[in-house]
């Protein structure tokens, strides 16, 4: 899980993600972030899974 050891940031996201913008993805890193399911880490723009994400992310379905 090359996510869960270097992190991720908003533009990773939105290369998956490319019909929303960087105010859209900020908004849905910022409400997985209230949820406990990311966390921030410290003086940067990257996040990671939490163990709770990590959890969600192996048992949620796929689409």
């Amino acid at each position: 899980m090359k996510m869960g050891i270097n992190g991720f940031q908003n533009k990773n996201i939105r290369q998956h993600l490319v019909q929303k913008t960087s105010s859209q993805v900020s908004r849905i890193l910022k409400r997985l972030r209230l949820h406990g399911l990311i966390k921030n880490i410290r003086d940067t723009y990257k996040y990671y899974p939490t163990k709770l994400g990590r959890i969600v992310i192996a048992t949620g379905p796929v689409r």
